[in-house]
């Protein structure tokens, strides 16, 4: 099951967090060769190759970003410091 913890965070309507969560519980995929494999429950994560997927790793990395402590870390240049 997905946690909505920190909904709101980056401006996604709760609604939309809810639907998104509801695609990934309980999804089920097959590997598709020369024939059809057998029907495999998806455990985590979003599939591979899912246009969502950088989306999602993107709003994960801002809120980490937030989190972090940047000051007087980076590169100085002209006395300031450029950083993430």
């Amino acid at each position: 099951m997905f946690s909505l913890a920190g909904i709101g965070k980056e401006g996604v309507p709760k609604k939309w967090i809810e639907i998104i969560a509801k695609i990934y519980t309980n999804s089920r995929a097959h590997v598709k060769t020369a024939r059809t494999g057998p029907t495999v429950k998806i455990g985590r994560a979003v599939r591979q190759g899912d246009p969502l997927s950088s989306n999602l790793f993107n709003c994960a990395l801002e809120e980490i970003f937030r989190k972090m402590k940047w000051e007087n870390k980076g590169i100085k240049i002209d006395a300031k410091y450029l950083n993430n």
